[in-house]
């Protein structure tokens, strides 16, 4: 029986030292996890956003032969019927216009509207006749301030309503979702001509510049950031064993590496398959890009994303998260949007949250704060429980804001000890009220710290 016991204490004490050290691992290694939350509850495989007036515009749903594009308004997640059918609407940058199809893309009589939201009038940019059958939503593009608008094959002016035809010289993919062209200014794009090579277009002068040139290597993506002039790009890996991200800092004509398997946290990586590293996006801002990495073999990809302020990599999920994704794209500074390919709907990343924030992580660090908080689930119906830990007793105030910033609910306002505390939240309001589906934040407040939390209410 002793022996049994001394046995039991080994194992018990060979475990806790264990976890130790993983805890230590863990301590020092760059990434965060973000909480996913569903943004549509139907099938789509296709959509815009209108990061003006915060919203997305979906379309692909099989059971709904009317074609109609969905909007869902990312304020409150609230989904409505639109009259646009066939192709989700392409957005303006600055200013008030959009761009719609009247029928299918290989439709006789599909044309591409330009339709000025202010006067709720059209212009016919192009008919039949010149759009491509691979024209869609998401390879037209409207220049940074709105002076062009480019579409396969075409470049038209809003200044003075000429579509212009590129030269049948120039080779642009616009057929590979992540490899179509992007903006470099409000005059100038890049594109991939047609896998190999990124050039630079230059729609006043019609000269073409090289930037990048791979050996052999087909791209897999690339995104432009028009603040700092970089370009970033990435290689195929069934070519190259080992794919890298690479910045492209245009000005100084040098590229440097952001992403690799020497760079990647071996403890979480997943690089004992083939992987790809592709759908490239910079933020609103030109401050963070994001990215997949997904494997060739199975149906996983993670969603990860690199900060210029921090020079690090973030992990939204790790990489071996089910299942693939597509479409990866910012829909301001701080949310993440993309689809599954398993289930087809629309989820999206808020990568400022308080177990996402770059900016928080930061802060968290050099302000020492001595708690953690989370709550779950989350999105939530009908209640939710938050979640925090203390390191010694303290004083704490948890209030609930609606989205336009009104106090609906202090949920707490009294002294908790130390270790972990759990508060919940029915979804009603000080009277009692049940309220309606939404985002919502909660506050959790100290003597000293103040960190604010959104969160999903859906019914």
């Amino acid at each position: 029986m002793k022996e049994i016991y001394r046995v039991i204490y080994s194992l018990d004490l060979f475990l806790k030292n264990l976890l130790k050290i993983i805890f230590i691992i863990l301590s020092f290694t760059p990434f965060i996890f973000c909480q996913k939350f569903v943004i549509t509850n139907s099938y789509f495989i296709e959509y815009t956003i209108d990061k003006i007036n915060r919203a997305i515009y979906c379309h692909g749903s099989p059971t709904d032969t009317s074609d109609t594009i969905k909007k869902v308004d990312l304020k409150t997640l609230a989904t409505e019927n639109t009259n646009f059918h066939f192709s989700p609407p392409v957005f303006a940058n600055v200013k008030p216009f959009l761009i719609y199809n009247t029928s299918n893309y290989f439709h006789s009589d599909n044309n591409l509207m330009l339709h000025n939201i202010i006067t709720n009038s059209d212009f016919k940019i192009a008919d039949s006749n010149n759009i491509s059958p691979i024209a869609s939503s998401s390879n037209i593009m409207f220049s940074p301030n709105d002076k062009y608008i480019l579409l396969p094959g075409y470049v038209f002016s809003l200044e003075d309503s000429s579509l212009n035809k590129f030269s049948s010289d120039i080779d642009i993919n616009f057929d590979t979702d992540d490899l179509t062209p992007q903006w470099s200014s409000d005059t100038s794009f890049v594109f991939a001509s047609p896998d190999t090579i990124i050039l630079e277009y230059f729609l006043l002068s019609g000269r073409i510049d090289t930037l990048v040139k791979s050996s052999g290597y087909s791209l897999n993506g690339f995104a432009y950031n028009i603040k700092y002039n970089i370009l970033a790009y990435s290689f195929n890996t069934l070519i190259n064993p080992s794919p890298q991200i690479y910045l492209h800092y245009k000005n100084s004509n040098k590229d440097s590496v952001i992403f690799s398997r020497q760079l990647d946290n071996p403890k979480f990586s997943c690089w004992n398959s083939a992987l790809g590293l592709t759908y490239l996006s910079w933020s609103s801002n030109n401050n963070m890009l994001s990215f997949l990495i997904f494997h060739y073999t199975e149906s996983s990809a993670g969603v990860y994303f690199y900060s210029l302020d921090s020079s690090k990599i973030y992990k939204a999920t790790l990489c071996a998260d089910y299942p693939l994704k597509y479409a990866l794209k910012w829909a301001n500074n701080d949310t993440l949007i993309y689809y599954g390919s398993s289930d087809g709907l629309i989820y999206g990343f808020n990568v400022t949250s308080v177990i996402t924030s770059i900016k928080k992580e930061k802060n968290n660090n050099s302000n020492n704060l001595d708690f953690n908080i989370i709550n779950y689930p989350n999105p939530f119906n009908p209640s939710t429980k938050i979640s925090f830990t203390l390191e010694t007793a303290k004083n704490i105030k948890i209030i609930i804001y609606d989205n336009l910033g009104r106090k609906v609910r202090k949920l707490a306002d009294s002294y908790f000890p130390s270790g972990s505390n759990t508060v919940t939240w029915d979804g009603r309001d000080e009277e009692g009220n049940n309220l309606p589906s939404g985002v919502y934040y909660y506050s959790l407040l100290t003597d000293k710290d103040n960190i604010v939390k959104k969160m999903i209410l859906l019914k």
